[in-house]
């Protein structure tokens, strides 16, 4: 039985992360680290013997689509082929979809407004296309969302949410995946989705909500 602390320690303060690395190792097995900067968790895990898992950067957060993509496959019972639909911006979450595509056999589509395309020349591969053109939701297994950036304008995204009618429209089976928390009409219209799934046949639609809290960076202001 493994024992679980959580430690006050700060990186980029007094102390440098080379220095707080090997403290820790005196202490841990492994390191759990949510912090700002990926370049800070690849410098702990460049010098700190215990592994080091990444809970979360401003750059990505590989944990919560592993956890996704666990999830698909115990549902679809493979992923391969899997064709993954992103209505969301260049941020943390959709980051790590792109970053699963490079070593993953899914293909992934990033549906959004150019200003907000992966143009990271590191993530852009085979399985990695970006559109403005909805229509690439019609086929798709699995469709992820994520709030609106902060500096957005509702009448550039407002054909970019997601609504029951729109699922309507998609694969029978496709999951859907939206992430916590859920801004009413800044990212999937959420409530209408419950109110009108009445009006979609069960069959049409696997709808999985995660329990755990994302965060991006993103604007999460309720309207």
């Amino acid at each position: 039985m493994g024992i679980c602390v959580q430690s006050p320690i700060r990186f980029n303060g007094h102390e440098t992360t080379a220095d707080l690395a090997r403290y820790l190792d005196n202490w841990f097995d492994i390191l759990v680290i949510r912090t700002k900067e990926l370049s800070t968790l690849k410098e702990l895990a460049s010098v700190a013997k215990a592994a080091v898992v990444n809970a979360r950067t401003m750059s990505n957060h590989p944990c919560e689509t592993l956890g996704d993509l666990a999830y698909v496959q115990s549902k679809r019972g493979t992923l391969e082929g899997m064709k993954v639909v992103g209505v969301a911006p260049d941020a943390n979450i959709f980051r790590s979809w792109v970053e699963a595509s490079i070593s993953m056999p899914i293909q992934v589509r990033q549906i959004y407004p150019e200003n907000w395309h992966v143009k990271d020349v590191s993530l852009l591969g085979p399985n990695f296309a970006a559109s403005t053109d909805l229509a690439e939701l019609l086929n798709a297994d699995v469709i992820v969302t994520d709030s609106w950036p902060s500096e957005a304008h509702e009448e550039q995204m407002r054909e970019y949410r997601i609504s029951a009618s729109v699922l309507a429209k998609c694969r029978p089976d496709v999951i859907f995946l939206p992430c916590p928390p859920v801004s009413r009409e800044r990212k999937s219209l959420l409530m209408q989705c419950i109110i009108q799934l009445a009006r979609v046949p069960l069959q049409r639609l696997i709808f999985y909500t995660r329990k755990t809290p994302c965060s991006n960076g993103s604007s999460h202001k309720p309207v």
